[in-house]
Formats: C-alpha cells, sequence, structure tokens
C-alpha cells in the first residue's frame, strides 16, 4: 500500500495556487499558510515542480524551504478555482 503526503491533508478541492517550479534544490519543502498566518500544511516536494491545492480560493503565503542549505523564499500568491500561473523560485 502507498500512502501520499497530501493524504493527511483530506479534500483540498477548493482551489489551486500558481504552479511552483524551484531552481537550486531538490525536494525542498513546501509551507503554505493563510491569510491570517495559520499554517495549512507542510510538505516535502517530490522534485522541484509542484501546483499546490487549498480548501478556499484566496491569497496564501508560501514558504520553500531547502532544509540542507537553509534557504528559503517566502512568496504571497492567489489561490483560484483554476489556476494556469507558473511562479518559479530560485534558491541558487
Amino acid at each position: 500500500m502507498k500512502i501520499s503526503q497530501l493524504d493527511n491533508l483530506g479534500e483540498l478541492r477548493g482551489a489551486l495556487l500558481p504552479t511552483i517550479e524551484v531552481a537550486g534544490a531538490v525536494d525542498p519543502l513546501l509551507e503554505v499558510r493563510s491569510e491570517n498566518a495559520e499554517l495549512v500544511y507542510i510538505i516535502r516536494l517530490q522534485g522541484t515542480k509542484h501546483q499546490p491545492r487549498v480548501r478556499a480560493a484566496g491569497n496564501y503565503q508560501v514558504t520553500i524551504r531547502d532544509d540542507i542549505t537553509g534557504k528559503s523564499k517566502t512568496l504571497q500568491l492567489t489561490a483560484t478555482a483554476s489556476n494556469d500561473a507558473v511562479e518559479k523560485i530560485s534558491l541558487e
């Protein structure tokens, strides 16, 4: 049996944040917080590209962190019902 990290988060079908493409880190941590700074979830990306899902449309704070180098970058992103935007992040 294979269990995904996202299985523990319940239903996240409400909205999509922009796809995140990371350069300079492999399998970084992704932290998503709501507008009021409440932690939504933290997962380890598998690879360098991911489109985060959240329960509701709105503004979110997204932090990408390389736990090996300690480098991180935080963005303010907007989740919508369908989101084709791409955010390219460099942790180099």
